[in-house]
């Protein structure tokens, strides 16, 4: 090797090591960023809560800030619609609720929708319901219905109000968590890690430079196809289609419920949440469009209480129940669900 060669040879080892250095402090800049805090690299308060606040004492179960709707993550600039919410928890991080007592009469349980995606505490379903009844009502989402029972507050619960989303509403869908008898009562806040273990237990995806990077690019490029393909819908959608074996599969799961609760002296309510591609998606198969219609008259022929939210949102969605770029109902679906339960139980 001449001289030159090596020359050569020792300014690109430096040159590498250099950039390698470079990057290795950016990458400790970004993980310092995200210990300070971990929020800002969050989209939705519950992916933060569970593998953050739920976890580690020192990160509190409190989310003050924008959310971003869920179908809007392939993008960067088009449907993403920012939302302002304020979401705060109990001890066990259950979201709060409107009357906070050590005994509830009811509780709502069920997923995300019932949880609040993108909504503030005062405009959650189960919320604006005990505004309306003036009686404590137990927000129960995302915890598992057999496992939000054996809380101390819910233990002489009167009222079970089990909610889905429409396209959940199958044999799999029902969480139960907690439903062995000998288990104990799990709280989604577990604080089990120390502050120490934060590296090893977050994935480095979630704030490392070149993966945000590479992230950014790809939504970039779908957005380039949004303009060439004419511009953004008014409308993003989860898409599903029912099958025959769907429904029948329901009305089992739903009935073996009804039978294991009224057996143990509580009143069981059956509620399926309309989807928004049932209401504004102009091609639906009859099946799938009717499902709630269907499951409605086969669970009152069991006998098992039921309130058919469809016909109320059809009569209301002019008023936008939905948020356009997420799957889930938005503050005014959120109320037009409280209001006809309410209707319901007081009738």
């Amino acid at each position: 090797m001449s001289h030159q060669q090596a020359k050569s040879y020792w300014r690109f080892i430096k040159s590498l090591l250099i950039a390698l250095v470079a990057l290795l402090v950016v990458n400790v800049l970004f993980f310092l960023a995200y210990c300070y805090e971990p929020r800002w690299f969050y989209h939705r308060p519950w992916e933060y809560f569970g593998q953050v606040a739920y976890r580690f004492e020192r990160y509190p179960a409190i989310w003050e800030g924008e959310q971003k709707a869920d179908l809007s993550r392939p993008y960067w600039f088009f449907y993403q619609s920012p939302r302002y919410t304020r979401v705060t928890t109990d001890s066990d991080g259950n979201r709060s609720n409107y009357m906070e007592t050590d005994r509830y009469p009811i509780v709502v349980s069920g997923d995300s929708n019932i949880w609040g995606s993108r909504m503030s505490d005062d405009e959650t379903l189960p919320w604006q319901l005990s505004k309306l009844l003036n009686r404590p009502v137990y927000n129960g989402g995302r915890s598992g219905l057999y496992n939000s029972l054996k809380k101390d507050e819910l233990q002489n619960v009167e009222i079970i109000i089990d909610m889905r989303t429409e396209r959940a509403v199958m044999r799999g869908v029902f969480n139960n968590q907690g439903k062995n008898p000998k288990a104990d009562y799990a709280p989604l806040a577990r604080h089990d890690k120390q502050l120490i273990e934060l590296f090893d237990h977050i994935p480095y995806q979630r704030y490392a430079p070149i993966e945000l990077a590479w992230r950014m690019i790809k939504r970039l490029t779908a957005d380039l196809y949004v303009v060439l393909s004419g511009g953004p819908q008014d409308y993003l959608y989860f898409k599903f289609k029912r099958k025959p074996e769907h429904f029948t599969q329901a009305v089992k799961a739903i009935h073996q419920r009804h039978k294991e609760f009224t057996a143990a002296g509580k009143r069981y309510i059956f509620v399926a949440i309309p989807s928004k591609q049932t209401l504004h998606h102009p091609d639906v198969d009859a099946l799938t469009r009717n499902h709630i219609h269907r499951l409605t008259k086969a669970l009152q022929q069991k006998g098992i209480e039921t309130v058919n939210l469809l016909i109320a949102f059809e009569a209301h969605k002019a008023q936008g129940l939905f948020h356009p770029y997420d799957t889930h109902i938005n503050a005014n679906g959120s109320l037009i669900a409280a209001s006809t339960i309410h209707q319901y139980l007081t009738k």
